[in-house]
C-alpha cells in the first residue's frame, strides 16, 4: 500500500526519540498528521536553551506553526515534541504518601499512546534474535522476526491452555474463532446422547472485553478455575472443556 494513503486523514502518530525531529514533525503536520514523541536535544533545529534542574521544573518553546518543544524534570530530564499540545499541566492521583504531583499533558498522552508499542517491544526483547549490524534494514527484519515468533508463542500457549490469547495487537484485540464446546465425558453414556443433554438455546459464548471470572461448575467442585467463557443464555461463567455440558446436564 502506498504510504501516502495515510496522510491527510488526521491520524495521530507516536514516536520515540530515535525518530523524532522538528523537521519530521513539521512535515507531518503539513500533511495533516498529528505527531507526539520524545526527542533528543541535539537534533537539528531543536531549541538549545531549554533548562530544567529540580524535579517538577518545566521549560518550553513553541514555533510559529504551533509545534511544542518541552523539557520536564522527573527522575531524569524528559524532552518532548508535539504538534497538538500546549504547555498544560495535569494533576496526578495521590501516591501512597498522599502527595499530589503534576505532569505535563503531553507526557500523559504520550504514555497512553505508546503503551501498546512499548509492551510489544518489551515482550519481543525477552528472546530477541537481533544481531549487531550497520545495515538498518537487517535490524528491521530481525525485529519483525521477533514479533512473528512472539505471536506464534502466544498462539501455542493459548492452545495449551485452551483459552484465547490475551495479547492485544496495535489494531485491537483479534477476534477468536467461534468456540465449539467439547462433548461431556460421562461414563456409560454414548456421545450422541451426551450432546442432547444440553437444553436447547444454551450456547457457549466468549466475550473479548469481559474480565475473567470463576467457573461455576469448578467452584462447586472446590476448584478455582477462571474463564472468559459463559453460557449465552443464563450468563453463567463456565470452562471451555466439559463444564459447560456438565452444568446443563439434567443428570
Amino acid at each position: 500500500m502506498n504510504r501516502a494513503y495515510f496522510f491527510e486523514k488526521g491520524y495521530e502518530l507516536y514516536l520515540d526519540n530515535w525518530y523524532s525531529s522538528p523537521e519530521l514533525f513539521h512535515y507531518l503536520s503539513s500533511r495533516k498528521t498529528n505527531v507526539v514523541g520524545t526527542v533528543r536535544l541535539n537534533r537539528k533545529f531543536m531549541p538549545k536553551d531549554l533548562k530544567v534542574s529540580a524535579r517538577g521544573d518545566v521549560d518550553y518553546r513553541t514555533s510559529a506553526t504551533g509545534m511544542l518543544a518541552l523539557s520536564w524534570m522527573d527522575r531524569k530530564k524528559v524532552h518532548m515534541l508535539s504538534t497538538i499540545h500546549g504547555q498544560d499541566m495535569v494533576d496526578l492521583p495521590p501516591n501512597r504518601r498522599g502527595i499530589v504531583r503534576t505532569k505535563p499533558q503531553v507526557v500523559v498522552d504520550y504514555n497512553v499512546g505508546m503503551k501498546g508499542v512499548d509492551l510489544a517491544d518489551q515482550l519481543a526483547a525477552s528472546y530477541s534474535t537481533t544481531r549487531r549490524t550497520n545495515k538498518w534494514y537487517q535490524n528491521v527484519f530481525y525485529h519483525l522476526l521477533d514479533m512473528a515468533v512472539l505471536e506464534f508463542c502466544l498462539e501455542l500457549i493459548a492452545n495449551f491452555l485452551d483459552q484465547p490469547p490475551a495479547y492485544r495487537r496495535r489494531g485491537g484485540l483479534r477476534t477468536p474463532p467461534a468456540a465449539t464446546p467439547s462433548p461431556p465425558r460421562r461414563r456409560n453414556a454414548p456421545r450422541q446422547q451426551q450432546r442432547q443433554q444440553v437444553p436447547q438455546g444454551h450456547v457457549l459464548a466468549f466475550n473479548p472485553g469481559r474480565k475473567y471470572r470463576q467457573c461455576r461448575h469448578c467452584r462447586v467442585s472446590r476448584n478455582v478455575v477462571h474463564t472468559r467463557y459463559r453460557c449465552g443464555r443464563c450468563d453463567v461463567s463456565l470452562c471451555l472443556a466439559d463444564c459447560f455440558n456438565l452444568w446443563h446436564s439434567p443428570l
